[in-house]
């Protein structure tokens, strides 16, 4: 398989299976005590822990030792344990809680402007029109998915507002500053900075108390669909993606995260679909074909 369309593959799986995890932690948060703090600090830790177990058995420990052993990537890796590893799964958390997860979508869809405006600087060359215009459509098509044409699911709080920027930023540092740490497998970058990223929040939350809600089986279930199917799997085919497209294109294919979500919500929770999620969708996977064939590797 081309190595741009094998990008493009692992990009649109792991969004695919991001859009499947959102359902089952939407049902945690409307079933349970859990908050966004402790259920990204349980989720980080237990996925990251994971990533590490899997990463020795297939590249070897000693690859982990000489990641974190280096104290100059050291805190390279710290640097992304915050504001990349944190700062796209936190913000976009809270943003939920403060408004609702269509919001949270359409927040944190200012991704790709944000990657294509670095690009540019850091490269001093214009964008391609095909990635400007597909960006713009791309974000009109999330929103009528989320929404319908309609704004008034849409509940606005300033701090959702706050939190959904924060997002997108996080999201743009996830994609881009992971090509920083390419020379060790992607399995010891997840596990790493999932693991301090949790440790960093253990002020915040009780971890007995979190730990408590597994008693409710029906929610032990639902977690570990969020740890293999929405964490685990979704985080390392993104990043390997980023091996082979651009990181521009890799966020513009996260798309597929809300319109996998609608499509579980019509068919498994009783949604009803209208006409502008349908005209969404196909504005959206008209705007990858075209994004997908014509930008450059």
């Amino acid at each position: 398989m081309n190595k741009k369309y094998y990008g493009i593959f692992l990009a649109a799986f792991s969004s695919t299976l991001w859009g499947i995890g959102g359902n089952f932690t939407q049902y945690i948060f409307n079933n349970s005590n859990f908050n966004y703090i402790s259920l990204v600090a349980v989720r980080m830790f237990v996925a990251g822990i994971l990533f590490i177990l899997y990463g020795a058995y297939k590249d070897g420990i000693n690859k982990a030792y000489d990641m974190v052993n280096n104290r100059y990537k050291f805190f390279d890796l710290l640097i992304y344990s915050i504001f990349g590893m944190l700062g796209v799964q936190l913000p976009f958390f809270a943003t939920i809680q403060y408004s609702s997860a269509p919001f949270a979508t359409l927040m944190q869809f200012g991704a790709p402007i944000l990657v294509i405006i670095f690009v540019c600087l850091k490269y001093k060359k214009k964008p391609q029109i095909s990635e400007v215009i597909c960006t713009l459509l791309i974000l009109l098509g999330v929103f009528f998915v989320v929404t319908n044409g309609s704004t008034k699911q849409l509940s606005i709080d300033p701090r959702a507002i706050l939190w959904g920027l924060v997002t997108s930023f996080g999201y743009a540092f996830y994609i881009i500053d992971a090509k920083k740490f390419f020379r060790w497998p992607t399995s010891f970058l997840m596990g790493f900075s999932m693991i301090i990223g949790s440790v960093l929040l253990l002020p915040f939350y009780n971890v007995l108390i979190a730990l408590s809600y597994f008693k409710d089986l029906k929610i032990l279930f639902a977690f570990l669909v969020v740890i293999i199917i929405g964490t685990v799997i979704p985080f390392y085919l993104l990043i390997e993606s980023s091996r082979y497209i651009k990181p521009t294109l890799t966020c513009m294919l996260a798309v597929f995260e809300p319109v996998v979500s609608l499509l579980i919500a019509i068919n498994f929770m009783g949604e009803i679909f209208g006409i502008f999620q349908l005209f969404g969708i196909v504005i959206i996977l008209l705007s990858i074909i075209v994004v997908s064939k014509y930008s450059k590797n």
